[in-house]
């Protein structure tokens, strides 16, 4: 009886102490915790990372019926025409339209496309290639898949995404230079099909109901929720833990708002499939100005998909980054959140346009 309650002990985990194993292996990963990551770190794991994505996708290709899509075959999605709901007299808010004019020096002037890895601070160095082997391995991506790569910049991660796992990307993009670049320099070499059109407004019925296995926003969710309009004058809140009911929002009415980060990831879940993914990531706060818990409070994303998750149509999970991207000691990190679609999808009466 001794004997038995000892193994069940370890099977629970009760004995951690006496974990050998396990102890070894929190002691190695402690000591990197405690150094912190470097690119030359990331750089080391990309790498490997790339060897080992290759031969996955071999093996993949080798064990499935149909081959790995050509170059030629593209999705032909119907488009909203070329620069569709891009204001010809600039955007509406200040913030939106520095992020507009940022993104453009870094796409004309200083050519982050073809110098770097897209359109992020200093060009997003090696974390940009690990986000999409990580993002890509949890959604279990297989030749043929389709991605929604909102943001999809330059094009990087469709040709990621094909070199890695075979997938097709249908990328979506605020800036004409990056998505023209994407059509000149990727599609001659994964399939994919890029548009250019303003996303916080143009995610709409073009794009089909569960279509895609995996819709992501790396990097450019931040782009698609401002406070001047939405949620109106917060500057006189204390911007740290704001509490809800000092900002007199409803949080059911997040869906009816436009152009906020719910409505936009909302948009992603429609298009994805049962079993597949939404993730959405800020690459960094910035002193937490890009996180939408800090303005509309700590249930922001459970009140933005209340419906679905009642329902068990959703599972909601928020990711540290911190690790499973390397981030550095400098970094601010977030949390990554990934929404699977787990049941049948349907549009909730109170988040339809009002």
């Amino acid at each position: 009886m001794r004997w038995w309650v000892a193994s069940l002990g370890a099977v629970l985990g009760l004995n951690k102490e006496e974990d050998l194993l396990a102890n070894q292996m929190e002691e190695v990963l402690n000591h990197v915790r405690s150094r912190g990551f470097q690119e030359s770190d990331r750089r080391a794991r990309l790498l490997q990372q790339d060897a080992v994505a290759r031969l996955r996708r071999q093996l993949l290709e080798a064990s499935l019926a149909s081959p790995r899509p050509q170059a030629s075959d593209r999705p032909r999605f119907a488009c909203p025409p070329p620069g569709a709901g891009i204001p010809e007299m600039g955007y509406g808010t200040d913030i939106e339209e520095f992020h507009y004019q940022r993104h453009q020096m870094w796409a004309e002037e200083q050519d982050l496309c073809r110098r770097s890895f897209g359109l992020w601070t200093y060009g997003g160095k090696s974390s940009c290639a690990i986000r999409a082997e990580v993002i890509g391995s949890m959604a279990a991506l297989v030749p043929g898949d389709l991605v929604l790569d909102v943001g999809s910049a330059c094009g990087h991660m469709a040709r990621w995404f094909y070199d890695w796992y075979g997938a097709k990307t249908l990328g979506v993009d605020f800036q004409p230079a990056a998505t023209a670049f994407a059509e000149k320099y990727v599609t001659p070499f994964a399939p994919a099909q890029f548009c250019w059109l303003d996303v916080s407004s143009q995610l709409g019925d073009w794009l089909p109901n569960r279509s895609v296995k995996l819709a992501t926003a790396i990097s450019a969710a931040r782009l698609y929720w401002t406070y001047h309009g939405i949620i109106g004058d917060l500057s006189d809140l204390p911007m740290k833990n704001v509490d809800l009911k000092s900002t007199s929002l409803f949080l059911e009415n997040l869906c009816h708002r436009t152009k906020n980060l719910c409505r936009v990831t909302r948009e992603m879940f429609r298009a994805t499939a049962v079993g597949g993914h939404t993730w959405v990531a800020h690459n960094g706060v910035y002193q937490g100005k890009w996180d939408p818990k800090r303005v509309w409070g700590s249930q922001y994303w459970k009140c933005c998909f209340h419906g679905e998750l009642r329902r068990k149509e959703a599972v909601l999970i928020e990711v540290p980054e911190d690790e499973i991207f390397q981030s550095g000691a400098e970094w601010e990190s977030w949390f990554e959140l990934v929404i699977s679609c787990v049941g049948s999808w349907r549009i909730h009466p109170w988040c339809l346009h009002s």
